[in-house]
């Protein structure tokens, strides 16, 4: 309540408006599936589509198309099909690595990840909302039973809300689940998504809007992601960390940096379990000129970039200064995908004091486009451990350099192709105004 009474009016009628946007979408897709088990589908998918624009997860799941194919690389990084992916332009991704005799402790690879308590309430809502499907009832009947409002089975369903255990065998009665290993399997999910998550121990440094990121995160098959200022999190040493996060909290305590370094290392670790995801990394240049932390720490860091791009399900990819790219990216992205059938992609955006999550269909088509444009645009990921010892070579000469000399006219025309597109300094007043009013 404390946080809620220092907002300012216009922040709480922004946060009342999100509420009972929220309220709307849930609504829709919940008639939307009631229309669909009623067999009008036409109807159902005005609603479904209502239900994703609010951001509603599951209701794309109604109206995604399939993915499509990837050009795959081999264990050296160098392309495994390459006429394909210069005529197709399409995105490359890491292979998992191959399960051996020599694999850690000869312990063969999981067919998926390993769900966190964020997945587990997923795949708790969808088997709900299909048990409920199957005894052909509405969302209102199963509300009626627990006493709750609609909008919470949709919430349940969708996985944004866990109900309580007593709710959940009530539904189990009521949708004639009797079986033992049947219960069972509901009932475990909903164990799995009570369980303490990871981070749990970190939870007083780290914002809400990150944490159901970093549970998703575990789960995921494939990890894409951009980066335009910055090394990814995922692949930082922890001086660049360090240095990254200082930045970031400049009135932290070293106590607190330290934490927060160590929440970044052990988030890290997923990427050497032996059912670690897939990374795909696009990278700009630009970050990797930066001297994060001085010359010293940026020297480590691009030396762990290299053994990092050795991995056999990491492909690194440097997108060049000089290269004029069309997609309209101008800040971090990542999207998860999952091997779980039931569990969506996810578009992640984190902003200065926030996030966005993205799952509907249409926003992940477009983050996934805007990703296939970067990937063809950067250097391929066999050329990614020349162009890191060629930076190197060049921070050796000039450790003291923001660009080396060598390239500083492919620098200097990089930042003259972003100022050519920003409006004239003395239209910043002007253009804020009008921000602010269309806001008002």
């Amino acid at each position: 309540m404390d946080s809620i009474d220092r907002l300012t009016d216009e922040e709480r009628a922004a946060v009342a408006l999100q509420a009972d946007q929220a309220e709307l979408g849930h609504e829709a897709y919940a008639l939307g599936l009631e229309l669909l088990e009623l067999g009008r589908r036409d109807q159902a998918l005005r609603w479904l589509r209502t239900a994703a624009r609010y951001h509603v997860t599951g209701a794309q799941r109604a109206l995604r198309p399939r993915g499509t194919s990837a050009v795959v690389y081999d264990e050296a990084g160098a392309p495994a099909n390459p006429q394909a992916g210069e005529r197709e332009g399409v995105v490359c991704e890491p292979r998992r690595p191959a399960v051996t005799a020599a694999s850690p402790a000869g312990v063969r690879r999981p067919e998926h990840p390993p769900l966190t308590p964020a997945a587990q309430r997923i795949v708790l809502g969808a088997r709900l909302r299909e048990l409920r499907q199957i005894c052909q009832l509405t969302s209102q009947h199963s509300a009626r039973t627990i006493r709750c409002s609609a909008s919470k089975i949709s919430r349940v369903e969708c996985g944004t809300v866990l109900p309580n255990l007593e709710e959940v065998e009530q539904l189990l009665t009521l949708y004639g689940v009797d079986k033992p290993e049947e219960r069972r399997f509901v009932l475990d999910a909903w164990h799995g998504a009570k369980e303490k998550s990871w981070w749990h121990e970190y939870c007083d440094i780290m914002p809400s809007w990150v944490q159901t990121f970093f549970d998703l995160e575990r789960s995921a098959d494939l990890i894409k992601t951009y980066e335009v200022q910055f090394v990814p999190g995922l692949l930082q040493t922890p001086e660049y960390a360090r240095a990254v996060i200082r930045m970031g909290n400049p009135t932290a305590t070293e106590q607190d940096i330290d934490r927060r370094v160590q929440l970044r290392m052990k988030r890290q670790q997923l990427l050497h379990t032996a059912d670690a995801p897939r990374l795909w990394a696009v990278v700009d240049e630009s970050a990797l000129r930066r001297p994060v932390g001085g010359s010293d720490v940026m020297r480590e860091q691009l030396e762990h970039l290299l053994r990092m791009s050795n991995l056999p399900n990491i492909a690194l990819q440097i997108l060049p200064l000089q290269e004029a790219v069309t997609a309209d990216i101008g800040a971090p992205v990542t999207v998860l995908r999952f091997a779980e059938p039931v569990l969506s992609d996810v578009v992640y955006l984190e902003q200065l004091s926030g996030a966005v999550y993205l799952s509907r269909w249409d926003d992940g088509n477009r983050y996934q486009s805007l990703l296939d444009q970067l990937a063809t645009a950067a250097e391929k990921p066999h050329r990614t451990a020349d162009i890191l010892c060629r930076i190197l070579d060049l921070a050796g000469t000039a450790p003291g350099s923001t660009v080396p000399d060598a390239d500083t006219g492919a620098y200097t025309r990089f930042m003259e192709r972003l100022t050519a597109k920003a409006p004239h300094p003395n239209r910043t007043e002007e253009i804020l105004d009008s921000l602010i009013a269309n806001s008002s």
